[in-house]
């Protein structure tokens, strides 16, 4: 399964968990908040679904901060595009002190 099928398959599920159908098609332009109706909650849970089914937390303040702001609106693409670029990179270590 690709990233792009593993985020739809996610969204999916969300929407069936909450009762909800999407208004047409999910492509890349669909926008989380104004086209799916997604709350930040049920964003954090789409993000969470997402790292379990890759096995590994991604860095999503990086995705949902531009500078000091909180990004309020983001499409199906620019979330694929994020992933398929930090999924594959290594993990980053965890630094333990004594």
């Amino acid at each position: 399964m690709n990233i792009a099928e593993l985020i739809r398959n996610s969204i999916l599920e969300i929407l069936e968990d909450w009762d909800q159908e999407a208004d047409g098609e999910i492509g890349e332009s669909t926008r989380l908040s104004a086209d799916l109706c997604f709350s930040s909650v049920e964003m954090m849970h789409l993000l969470a679904k997402i790292d379990m089914k890759l096995g590994r937390k991604l860095p999503y303040e990086k995705l949902l901060q531009d500078g000091d702001t909180v990004r309020s609106e983001m499409t199906l693409g620019a979330l694929i595009a994020f992933i398929n670029e930090h999924a594959t990179a290594a993990p980053a270590s965890i630094v333990r002190t004594a």
